[in-house]
């Protein structure tokens, strides 16, 4: 995957009008701390989400629609990207990316991806 795969899900939930706020226990759905979210094709009215890879079940998510904007269908709404561009990595990881390299720990076939990095110079 690459950083074009990623779509907004904050701004697809602004445009709809299908609830995404609370999963099927009533607990509030923090997308941002989801660190898995599952769609499955035959149940398109709901997701499943983890947000730790050491949960042992998916949390559900049933897409409800809002009683205000009735006609709202996902036919007419637009994914937007996450990311416009690849987001940098900080100078420090850079660096010891550069380090690995050099001791061979990366191999230099790869050296061209990692040397192609954008780095961010605000400190982490």
């Amino acid at each position: 995957m690459s950083y074009a795969d990623f779509v907004d899900l904050k701004k697809l939930s602004e445009q709809t009008s299908f609830n995404f706020k609370k999963d099927s226990s009533g607990e509030v759905v923090k997308l941002a701390n989801a660190a898995i979210i599952r769609i499955e094709k035959e149940n398109l009215d709901k997701f499943l989400y983890k947000t730790s890879y050491s949960e042992p079940e998916y949390r559900v998510v049933e897409i409800k629609q809002r009683t205000t904007r009735t006609n709202q269908t996902f036919d007419n709404v637009k994914l937007e990207p996450a990311y416009r561009d690849i987001l940098p990595i900080s100078k420090k990881k850079y660096d010891g990316l550069m380090f690995l390299l050099r001791m061979n720990t990366i191999k230099k076939c790869y050296s061209p991806f990692y040397n192609s990095l954008k780095v961010s110079n605000d400190v982490d």
